[in-house]
């Protein structure tokens, strides 16, 4: 081992660290637990520990061994120190990378030892299901029974949990018929991969365990390699990645891990915040240092992320600070409806940019879940505000999206080549490429389209005998379709708004539920996958309803008359959908407004942050609120997480009415809003469940100022109302008209003050 000395005193080392970085760098603890609040200079910490480490400690650079869990945090910390050390050969020595990188390295040089060819093929999704496929049609089964996707996940889950097939086969909750094809199918998968030298993501880390469990010579070569181990966002670990550490970390080696409880957001796919709260428990002579001072945001930002995450019992307890001013307070943007909010939201973004003449990629916008971004983009692209979906796709680019739009497309021009290739196996229907590559060119000769071809059984017999079945069957699905469309069109008259939408409505139904869409998507394993594909999916119907509400069919220029064909309300709306997809949005690295989810924005941050949808039932999500304790926190330490992705200025937006499934529903501003002291808060409008009220709010549906008197209709103040979930109370103020209207109602002491919209509230006089 070749050891190196820089020229720099301990003393130069440590210049523009502060006192707690100081102590996490110097810190002679064999573990080390840094918790590092957002913003706190994390990795300059971890950069700094290993430069020490090697000019002050003299470890050689092959000695530290540092995980993280992105490549990109790994070349960060690599690009940081290659200006200390003196040569990229240097650098290289070092073993720097994620979880799967440090195993595939491991395995590179030992794997022959479990039976494994060393150069073995790392597989991706794709590759994965592709050797499934070739492992089902050795065994016989059928893809339609077994799906692959399915079965991958079921794998995934239970590799993560360190379970082989023959290990579940013993267990008696796997005794079930059902599972037990399931583990046999797991059990030659497993062979399978290892005859065949692939190796998928999972089997990196298992086997990299099993490994080092079963081979004590190369565990004790790693006992001796690793002088010091390093662990970054140690929050996310998983049991697993937490076996793998404590197997690759000597008793008298050092343990450096770094991460922040309060941002331990990925849960729901096996991130275990226990492996960072509790670390003593494993480690009794563990020594903590928290990095509380925030070089990032804002005094008033810090204050109000503070003050939420206070509320959370799982958490070590730290409070960010700055030494930065205060700043601007928090805004907190009330709207009517989700396109108020989309609206109010471009209009700021555009004021703030010309009034302090700031950059367009300055801004994001972030949201609990995807299918919020459709108003924003629409809103974005009237204000011809360039904007890109960071981390994801623009909404009608995602695949389930165009996926009901080709559906619709067919209902209308089943010609279409286009829309037909693309769904005429989605859901799986066992018509592969070759069949439809083949269509493609029997249309072409036949100068015709695919559908043509199709609705000949003469034609398809002949041609295509092995698949004959199949592609009647999409067939006759497809006549199915347009047939209850034409039903749906005889019951509403498109000259009708309200008709119109009903139909648009129930056209998507038809395209997104008889077409198979819908459970195809929503039984897909992941959880939250398949429930994003299906709130995006609603989403869609929303729109449709919207579309017909806000374009109704004109008459025409030389009859005077609106035509009752639904097909010119079918083609104006798809081509909204292609319209809305935004004219505006700009490519990667273009100045550009970014919208994202807040789980894409983890470790990210600007100047100006939008968190949109702060609504109970949104974020936090309906299902949060129904489940257990730990799922509030989680959502809680999201809401964390969006704060203080902000430097200068933070708003929170939240809608009093939402279209949600095609219908609206009347919602309360987020939980964790009314968590924020009031003190800290500039809001437009009024906000549920506060008593402090702006004198003005120039852009808020509801900004005037209460006053004794003031009714809506029978609804006056002072008068005493019964509401069927909160009991009886007295209105102590009155807001808006028409449809607008709405009550503030001081009911009992637990439930406190609550603004009803009277449209929806279903409010009842108690004389």
């Amino acid at each position: 081992m070749q050891n190196f000395q820089n020229n720099y005193s301990p003393e130069a080392l440590l210049q523009g660290l502060n006192p707690a970085q100081q102590e996490a760098v110097t810190s002679d603890a064999q573990v080390l637990r840094v918790i590092a609040g957002a913003g706190s200079g994390k990795t300059k910490v971890l950069t700094e520990r290993i430069k020490w480490l090697i000019n002050v400690e003299h470890l050689a650079a092959e000695q530290i061994l540092a995980i993280t869990f992105t490549n990109k945090a790994a070349a960060e910390m690599r690009s940081r120190l290659m200006g200390f050390l003196p040569e990229r050969s240097y650098v290289n020595r070092l073993w720097i990378g994620t979880f799967h990188a440090t195993c595939l390295r491991i395995l590179r040089l030992h794997a022959n030892l479990m039976g494994w060819d060393r150069n073995f093929t790392v597989m991706n999704r794709a590759d994965q299901e592709k050797t499934l496929r070739e492992l089902l049609a050795v065994l016989g089964k059928n893809p339609k029974e077994f799906v692959p996707k399915e079965i991958l996940a079921r794998i995934s889950r239970w590799k993560e949990r360190g379970l082989r097939a023959d290990m579940l086969a013993e267990e008696r909750a796997f005794s079930a018929r059902a599972n037990q094809d399931y583990i046999a199918i797991y059990r030659e998968y497993e062979k399978f991969c290892r005859a065949n030298a692939r190796a998928d993501f999972d089997e990196l880390i298992l086997l990299t365990i099993e490994l080092l469990e079963q081979e004590e010579m190369v565990r004790n070569h790693f006992h001796r390699l690793f002088r010091a181990v390093f662990v970054d966002e140690f929050q996310d670990t998983n049991e697993l990645q937490m076996r793998l550490i404590q197997l690759l970390t000597a008793d008298d080696a050092k343990l450096f891990v770094v991460g922040d409880e309060d941002q331990s957001i990925y849960g729901w796919r096996g991130a275990q915040i226990e492996n960072i709260l509790y670390l003593e428990r494993r480690y009794p002579n563990l020594h903590t240092v928290s990095l509380e001072e925030n070089y990032r945001s804002t005094g008033n930002i810090l204050q109000a992320a503070n003050a939420v995450i206070a509320n959370n019992k799982k958490r070590l307890g730290k409070k960010l600070w700055t030494a930065a001013a205060d700043g601007e307070k928090i805004r907190v943007i009330s709207a009517f409806n989700e396109k108020d909010e989309a609206e109010k939201i471009a209009e700021i973004i555009k004021k703030t940019a010309r009034e302090k003449n700031r950059s367009w990629r300055e801004f994001a916008i972030l949201y609990r879940r995807n299918s919020l971004s459709r108003n924003l983009e629409y809103s974005l692209s009237n204000q011809e505000i360039p904007y890109r979906i960071y981390g994801g796709l623009r909404f009608f680019d995602r695949q389930e999206i165009k996926d009901a739009l080709a559906y619709l497309r067919l209902l209308n021009h089943p010609e279409d080549n286009q829309a037909l290739e693309r769904i005429i196996n989605r859901p799986k229907r066992s018509i592969g490429e070759k069949t439809i590559d083949d269509l493609r060119l029997a249309a072409w000769q036949n100068a015709g389209g695919i559908w043509n071809l199709l609705t000949n059984d003469f034609f398809i017999s002949a041609n295509f005998p092995k698949r004959a079945k199949a592609l009647a069957e999409f067939t006759s699905l497809i006549k199915k379709m347009q047939a209850e469309f034409q039903e749906a069109l005889r019951e509403n008259d498109c000259r009708d708004a309200e008709k119109a939408g009903q139909l648009l409505t129930r056209a998507l139904e038809i395209a997104i539920h008889s077409s198979g869409l819908w459970d195809f998507y929503s039984n897909e394993n992941d959880r939250t996958y398949s429930e994003t594909r299906s709130d995006n999916l609603e989403e869609l119907v929303s729109a449709a309803k919207e579309f017909a509400l806000r374009n109704p069919i004109f008459p025409d220029n030389f009859t005077g008359e609106t035509t009752p064909d639904a097909g010119i309300l079918l083609d104006n709306f798809l081509a909204s959908c292609t319209l809305d997809a935004g004219d505006y949005e700009a490519d990667a690295g273009e100045n550009r407004v970014q919208l994202m989810t807040i789980h894409s924005a983890k470790g990210l941050e600007f100047p100006f942050v939008f968190v949109a949808g702060c609504e109970d039932g949104i974020f936090p999500s309906y299902q949060a609120l129904q489940s257990l304790h730990d799922e509030i926190e989680e959502e809680r330490r999201l809401c964390y997480v969006a704060f203080t992705r902000a430097r200068e200025e933070l708003s929170c937006s939240f809608a009093h009415i939402r279209y949600e499934q095609g219908r609206e529903h009347a919602s309360d501003c987020s939980r964790f809003l009314k968590e924020i002291p009031e003190n800290l808060l500039s809001m437009q409008g009024f906000m549920p469940g506060k008593t402090v009220h702006p004198a003005s709010a120039p852009n808020a549906n509801f900004a005037s100022a209460p006053r004794a008197g003031k009714t809506a209709g029978k609804f006056a103040v002072g008068k005493k109302v019964e509401h069927s979930k909160y009991g009886r109370g007295v209105i102590k103020d009155v807001e808006g008209e028409g449809e607008r209207s709405r009550v503030l109602v001081r009911f009992n002491f637990q439930i406190g003050d609550k603004w009803l919209v009277l449209k929806y509230a279903n409010l009842q006089l108690v004389e």
